[in-house]
């Protein structure tokens, strides 16, 4: 019983309370509406202010959406693939010249890109030889001196050669040829005809040896030659500029 009578008196005191509480409300709700400010004018200011900040908001995301579709836009495959362009300050227009300076190495005497060259090189494969080093015979004036040199350089080297072989081996040969003669016609053969023999076979080795030097010229040269027809090198690359066009 005193369980039950506790109960009842904290429930009539929690009712009480809350009457209370509704009636301060009423009373502040009526002192609203009489002096004419009350909650739904203060709702509706805050709406208004909600809505504007919303519309701002708005305008902001469409610009931004706008300058992300514009770089979309202007940002696609083909210039990201193509090559910077440098327009405005001094260092980009330095990397623009050092960039074409690396691209203008090792091509003789074309000055084109590397792209070009690759491109000209798969279309026909007559645009000179593939290694870096073998790049100069492209260029028809250094070819030009190249050939003039070597076959400067043959032409000492045959006539010293020849002139070695004339002089030192036929005199050899024929001191040698000489004292057989002498040693085994002497009996047989007058001085003149020894001469004679002598003189003969000195003119013959000669002759011999300038035939053999010439043969083995004439075939340094075809061979050389041979290997420059069957290397595909292009004394005038225009030739091939114009079939790859």
């Amino acid at each position: 019983m005193r369980k039950m009578s506790v109960a009842s008196v904290s429930l009539s005191s929690y009712d009480a309370k809350t009457t209370e509480n509704y009636r301060g409300m009423g009373a502040m709700g009526g002192v609203g509406r009489a002096t004419g400010v009350g909650s739904s004018g203060e709702e509706e200011e805050e709406e208004q202010d909600e809505d504007e900040e919303d519309e701002e908001r708005g305008v902001g995301e469409t610009a931004l959406v706008a300058v992300s579709t514009s770089i979309a836009g202007t940002l696609d495959d083909s210039t990201l693939s193509s090559k910077p362009s440098w327009n405005s300050h001094p260092q980009q227009q330095q990397q623009q010249e050092q960039y074409l300076r690396q691209h203008k190495r090792h091509h003789g005497w074309r000055r084109q890109s590397r792209r070009e060259y690759t491109k000209r090189n798969e279309a026909c494969g007559m645009c000179g030889c593939k290694p870096r080093w073998m790049q100069i015979f492209n260029n028809p004036r250094a070819l030009l001196f190249f050939l003039c040199s070597g076959s400067f350089i043959q032409g000492k080297y045959c006539f010293f050669s020849r002139l070695l072989f004339t002089v030192v081996i036929s005199n050899y040969l024929s001191q040698s040829v000489n004292s057989y003669l002498s040693q085994s016609v002497n009996s047989y053969l007058s001085q003149s005809v020894k001469s004679h023999l002598s003189q003969s076979v000195n003119n013959h080795l000669s002759i011999y040896l300038s035939i053999y030097l010439s043969i083995y010229r004439n075939l340094f040269i075809s061979s050389y030659l041979s290997v420059l027809c069957f290397s595909r090198l292009s004394f005038d690359d225009t030739i091939c500029f114009k079939a790859c066009k």
